[in-house]
């Protein structure tokens, strides 16, 4: 009877876990539409400015004053597109990637605590709760039961890597305490900007790009598929 009720909360919780994927898919596919979307529209009202002042200045013979009244500068307009493009998308991006990191620690303890009724966990949940790294101390929790393998936990490092980079060091390289760290998160970044360009240096900074989300919610997945073989 045991074993059947076991089963059937597996299968609930797998259904459940499945259309939260689902759900993280969606708002990610509508924040990046709506970026897409903004800088086109800038796209747009600087190539109306540009016919504008092209109009302007035939009706001048070739001549245009800039001290005139006259739209927004077309470099206001560059600049906006730039900082929409890059700016606050990556600020977007990063708050995309915090809340999914929150969604991966939070699935990890909630195996945990449910092998921890049937009496299989290797330490208590109490202790991958207060863990300084919640995935280190779950997959010491779930050794012998879930094989974390070698290609997905590096990805799920620097992630955390990364993870920790926005929220304790603000997003900037200054603010990193351990040279280690900043060293293994730049070589990171290095490795993941020649493979496919999702990612960049910015002076003390990181760009994210269109498509790191996705792949790292691909990665994030890819460990939610290792729970579901247990």
């Amino acid at each position: 009877m045991a074993t059947d009720s076991s089963q059937f909360w597996d299968n609930f919780e797998l259904e459940l876990l499945n259309e939260q994927v689902v759900l993280f898919r969606g708002y990610l596919e509508m924040m990046e539409g709506f970026l897409e979307t903004e800088v086109g529209n800038i796209r747009e009202q600087a190539t109306r400015l540009r016919r504008l002042r092209l109009e302007k200045m035939r009706q001048k013979g070739g001549q245009f004053d800039p001290t005139e009244d006259a739209p927004p500068d077309e470099a206001w307009l560059n600049s906006q597109e730039q900082m929409i493009a890059s700016v606050f998308a990556s600020k977007l991006r990063e708050s995309f990637l915090i809340s999914l990191w929150a969604f991966l620690e939070a699935r990890l303890v909630e195996e945990c605590r449910y092998r921890e009724r049937w009496g299989t966990t290797k330490l208590p949940v109490a202790e991958v709760i207060q863990a300084s790294s919640i995935i280190e101390k779950a997959k010491e929790c779930l050794a012998g039961q879930i094989d974390f393998g070698g290609r997905e936990l590096k990805h799920i490092k620097n992630l955390s890597l990364f993870r920790n980079f926005i929220v304790h060091a603000g997003g900037r390289f200054e603010n990193m305490k351990h040279k280690d760290k900043k060293r293994d998160l730049e070589n990171y970044v290095s490795l993941e900007r020649k493979r496919e360009r999702t990612l960049s240096l910015s002076g003390e900074g990181i760009v994210i790009h269109k498509g790191f989300c996705e792949k790292a919610l691909d990665r994030v997945e890819a460990v939610f598929e290792l729970l579901e073989k247990k």
